[in-house]
């Protein structure tokens, strides 16, 4: 089923190298096209640090400023939140790392433009250079909105799910970057996973009990 509030790559509740407990806000597959077939590539799930996400999103619904709290004012106040998220991508089948990025690249590329960021996108395709986006593999990619903005994360093997212990490999010092990257998934100018988006704000609503 396309877009899940729990499945087996996705505790609930997650410790990872950094911060306190984080929730899961739910997930949704994304699909590849191959002839007149729609195939699965990965689960993208979308995680938040508890305590501090619930405490700005509190603040924003105190001053006002949510609206009538719909899935895009919602997904907007994660999204520009100063507290820590991380995006998890389970994959579903093995792909090249060449055909990733290239997907990726239509998305991204056109986002760092507008910042003047797009030199950005070669450190982060030569981090990856020589690794297996396999079957059943993690793809873990933390916005450290609580601290410096860097984007954090690392690749994890099929099975691998202590997710806590490791030092990340992949650092990207650029709040611009972590930016438009979760803005591919969770702004408003042409989400990738709609269904993903919808559950994250109602996980958003949920944690503020509206």
């Amino acid at each position: 089923m396309d877009g899940e509030l729990a499945l087996g790559a996705f505790p609930a509740v997650q410790k990872f190298w950094e911060g306190g407990e984080f929730k899961f806000m739910g997930s949704g597959i994304r699909y590849h096209k191959i002839a007149f077939f729609s195939v699965k590539v990965y689960d993208l799930g979308l995680y938040v640090e508890t305590d501090a996400a619930r405490a700005a999103l509190q603040k924003l619904k105190d001053a006002g400023r949510l609206g009538d709290y719909n899935d895009d004012v919602m997904c907007t106040a994660l999204l520009e939140g100063g507290f820590n998220k991380l995006l998890q991508i389970h994959m579903l089948r093995s792909v090249a790392l060449g055909d990733f990025f290239d997907s990726l690249n239509e998305s991204l590329e056109p986002r760092l433009a507008k910042t003047g960021d797009t030199g950005l996108m070669k450190p982060f395709e030569d981090w990856f250079q020589g690794k297996s986006l396999s079957n059943g593999s993690n793809m873990l990619t933390m916005w450290e909105g609580a601290g410096s903005g860097a984007l954090v994360g690392d690749l994890f093997a099929p099975g691998e799910t202590d997710f806590a212990s490791r030092k990340p490999g992949l650092h990207i010092d650029s709040a611009n970057f972590s930016h438009a990257l979760f803005d591919i998934y969770m702004g408003t100018d042409d989400p990738k996973i709609p269904p993903a988006k919808k559950l994250w704000a109602q996980s958003a609503r949920d944690l503020i009990g509206v």
